[in-house]
């Protein structure tokens, strides 16, 4: 008996092997439908048709790069996302639904459009799959799926993806957007930045651990400000491409700035900028501002290679001047030497804000309207929002190069007159906004031409622009935010 059991245990085992052995590498299927996408384990080719258009993707040595309809390197965050759809165990798609491929059906799930985009996926080089994109619909859990038709196939498929975000898009979203991007170890080797703009000329040096400008020799600087553009201009990204604009049309012949980052002797990049890159100033008719026309595209060029379109928010990021490394402290006193406010507006409108007596030690002073009406005491939150901007003025850059009538400064937004329990008095002018306003625009959300005591010029930033300029009736107890 217990041979026979043997035996028969024998004969299940050796059935059990030899089904293993006939199904291994059957690709899986999901029950109760008929096909599914084939694994792929070495995902190496994308190829995209769209009647003529056709969009080639392949992976070699130096990564993802795009061959057809140009050369260039893929965005390796899009390409992620393709090779999760069709490689990757954990994420591949995987088929929920089927119907036959009637002309119905193609209707309803957009599989007979002219052109329809086919999809082809190659594993290690060799072509596994070929299928026509439909159209997405949702499930009642709200759920995207997918309709797709294999090349040949008499029935559809539903996948449990939304395919078209990923896979139909442009030729720019495939493109890799990285102008610049420096690895940890380039950003240790980084030696000398040089910066060239007109006839100024800047080099900042490593020297030791720290950060210097060595050029030129007589500039003030702020050490903190330079570790800041240090660490900020090691990534560059483009916001699009400039295929149809030669270096001319974009500025380049010559660029208006060029900034070269030296990586010790061997390496080095020069980031070349084209166009206008001053700012203009709101131009001013009656007090009233007039919308300018829209400033002009801003390019950039790594070592002679593609042109970039770039942000103007990038541009600000790595076009620093002589006066960016200034130190940026141009009022910095403290509240209590304060003792009086007068302001006056473009308009005419006086304000004027007297300090109380001194409180008692530790105390807070309160403050008094004295002009447009009397009110006693001013709201203190709002006072005190306001004597901490007159107090502590930073410049957020200084203007070179723009005039006291371009800034607005000929006949100021506000001007302040700050006068100090010393006897001391300093005088605090808003200009115009540093951008052209529009009708739809608000000089609310923007930055301003500032200026004190007749000095240099600079920009300040909106809010505390904001701070300075509040209305008389902000300061009334029963009217003052936060």
């Amino acid at each position: 008996m217990a041979k026979q059991l043997i035996g028969a245990l024998v004969v299940v085992v050796a059935l059990l092997l030899a089904y293993i052995f006939l199904t291994e590498g059957e690709p899986a299927k999901r029950p109760g439908f008929t096909w599914n996408l084939p694994e792929i384990t070495n995902f190496d080719r994308i190829e995209i048709v769209r009647g003529e258009e056709t969009l080639v993707v392949d992976r070699g040595s130096g990564g993802w790069r795009i061959q057809q309809p140009l050369a260039f390197a893929a965005d390796e965050d899009q390409m992620e996302q393709v090779a999760g759809l069709f490689a990757d165990q954990e994420t591949r798609l995987v088929v929920d639904g089927e119907e036959p491929a009637d002309s119905t059906n193609l209707s309803r799930f957009g599989l007979d459009t002219e052109p329809l985009i086919q999809v082809r996926l190659f594993d290690s080089g060799q072509p596994v799959v070929r299928f026509g994109l439909g159209s997405t619909e949702q499930t009642q859990s709200g759920a995207s799926r997918t309709w797709i038709r294999p090349e040949g196939a008499d029935r559809i498929y539903r996948v449990n993806r939304n395919l078209p975000t990923v896979l139909d898009k442009n030729l720019s979203e495939w493109r890799n957007t990285d102008i610049l991007v420096l690895t940890q170890e380039q950003q240790d080797a980084l030696t000398a930045v040089n910066i060239q703009y007109g006839t100024g000329r800047i080099r900042l040096e490593k020297q030791g651990q720290q950060w210097q400008m060595v050029e030129p020799v007589d500039a003030q600087t702020d050490a903190n400000l330079i570790s800041r553009y240090i660490n900020q201009v090691d990534t560059l990204r483009a916001t699009d491409f400039a295929d149809e604009v030669d270096a001319a049309q974009a500025g380049l012949d010559p660029p208006m700035y060029v900034l070269t980052l030296e990586l010790g002797e061997q390496e080095r990049f020069e980031l070349r900028f084209g166009g206008e890159f001053t700012r203009s100033p709101s131009q001013e008719e009656g007090g009233e501002s007039v919308p300018v026309t829209p400033e002009q595209r801003r390019y950039v060029q790594l070592n002679d290679g593609p042109i970039y379109q770039v942000t103007e928010r990038t541009v600000d990021q790595f076009l620093w001047t002589t006066g960016d490394f200034r130190p940026r402290d141009v009022i910095s006193l403290e509240r209590d030497q304060v003792v009086r406010i007068v302001t006056v507006d473009r308009d005419g409108t006086r304000m004027e804000l007297v300090r109380n007596d001194p409180p008692e030690e530790g105390g807070e002073s309160s403050w008094r309207m004295v002009e447009p009406e009397a009110i006693d005491p001013v709201d203190a939150a709002e006072m005190r929002r306001l004597l901490t901007n007159v107090a502590d003025v930073d410049a957020t850059r200084f203007a070179e190069g723009v005039t006291v009538e371009q800034a607005g400064l000929h006949s100021p937004r506000r001007q302040i007159t700050m006068t100090l329990a010393d006897g001391a008095e300093h005088v605090i002018a808003i200009g115009s906004p540093t951008q052209p306003t529009t009708e739809s625009g608000s000089a609310r959300n923007m930055d301003h031409y500032v200026q004190v005591d007749g000095g240099e010029i600079f920009e300040l930033r909106a809010y505390k622009v904001n701070n300075l300029v509040k209305s008389p009736e902000e300061f009334r107890p029963d009217q003052a935010t936060e």
